[in-house]
């Protein structure tokens, strides 16, 4: 249920239809996938990956209400292609840099869906929007740069051809690097995920890089990787709500189907009424999503942070309920490998741990109204 001002364009209703007839066509079956390259490659085909993008990129400049209908439609499937990460933390990014060839060489095969990056940007533990200076340094040589440093949690960078990583320059400024994956000195860590996905922790030791592998920017680069965090954050809250509204849907389709004593389970009205909080936790969440989503086009990232982080804490708090409801409405084989409610709760369990947990971010949202308050 959407309120009347935040009625979805046409282009996110075309982006939602294209999403959810893919999602029928490629992922029919329940079973855990993983990721899929030629898949990828038809996003970039159906032109998902330059939805957001600018056009001086190639891309269609759609705001991000309009492309989180894709990750929003796809999150019930529980896809291994990592589009929210991919579309926050490189698309944004090398679209916010100044054009050169290294960086128009990455995004052009990006765009097309022939090669990943990933953000190798956190280290100790952080939110993800935190512009403390980095442990991991940069020095110039005659012929570029060498990099030395430590990086944790860098998103699916098991699947990545190359890896932006952040650094501080010899002036004290925050740098960023396209870096091969392959390259002499890197080695990638796998750290384990509730939901199976691809994340390393990142050793740079004396990692030599050409001159151009370093990222110009218009702005200061902290604050483009703040941003990039906080659509982050906007693009799993959309995530979160596709999943949390297929587990209601699953769980009223199996109250009609499942009979006890000759009835259907849907005629109990304890059960009814656990239906109907489910519904009504979907619908308040729905809600400061599309608020997020409207603020965020209006205002950009940065400003729209406190309507995001409510959001994306009540997707976790709140989400965290209407899913073990949803689990305690299947009985004994809620969390089977028979319904995709099982993978459904472990991809829930993980979006709830990235682009900040949900305590963070109503930690977040209370320090902001609490200024607001303290302004008035």
């Amino acid at each position: 249920m959407t309120h009347a001002s935040y009625a979805p364009s046409e282009e996110r209703l075309a982006l939602a239809d294209s999403a959810a007839r893919l999602a029928r066509e490629r992922y029919e079956t329940n079973e855990a996938r993983p990721f899929d390259a030629t898949l990828w490659r038809d996003f970039a085909e159906l032109g998902w990956l330059a939805a957001p993008l600018s056009d001086t990129s190639g891309g269609l400049a759609l705001p991000w209400s309009t492309v989180s209908a894709v990750v929003e439609t796809l999150a019930p499937a529980v896809p291994a292609e990592p589009l929210s990460a991919q579309w926050a933390e490189v698309a944004y990014v090398l679209d916010a840099a100044r054009p050169a060839a290294r960086r128009d060489q990455a995004l052009a095969a990006w765009r097309a869906g022939s090669r990943l990056l990933a953000l190798a940007h956190a280290e100790h533990y952080a939110t993800p929007w935190h512009t403390a200076t980095l442990d991991t340094r940069c020095r110039r040589v005659a012929d570029g740069h060498v990099i030395k440093g430590h990086k944790t949690r860098a998103l699916d960078a098991g699947i990545a051809h190359s890896l932006l990583v952040s650094a501080t320059d010899d002036d004290g400024q925050t740098a960023l690097f396209i870096i091969d994956a392959s390259r002499p000195g890197l080695r990638l860590t796998a750290r384990d995920s509730i939901d199976g996905r691809g994340h390393r922790d990142v050793t740079l030791e004396d990692v030599r890089v050409d001159a151009d592998a370093r990222l110009g920017f218009a702005r200061d680069v902290a604050s483009v990787l703040a941003d990039s965090a906080w659509l982050h954050a906007l693009l799993l809250s959309a995530e979160a709500v596709g999943v949390l509204r297929a587990m209601l849907k699953s769980s009223h389709e199996y109250l009609v189907q499942r009979t006890q004593f000759g009835r259907p389970l849907i005629e109990m009205q304890v059960l009814q009424h656990r239906l109907v909080d489910m519904l009504l936790t979907l619908t308040r969440l729905e809600s400061l999503l599309d608020v997020a989503r409207s603020r965020c086009d209006e205002l950009g990232p940065r400003q729209a942070a406190p309507f995001i982080a409510a959001a994306k804490a009540a997707c976790g708090d709140e989400g965290r309920a209407l899913a073990r409801q949803a689990v305690q409405l299947h009985g004994a084989i809620g969390l089977t490998a028979e319904l995709a409610l099982g993978r459904q709760l472990r991809r829930l369990t993980a979006l709830d741990r990235l682009g900040g947990t949900s305590a963070e971010h109503a930690c977040y949202w209370a320090a902001d109204r609490g200024a607001a308050d303290g302004a008035t």
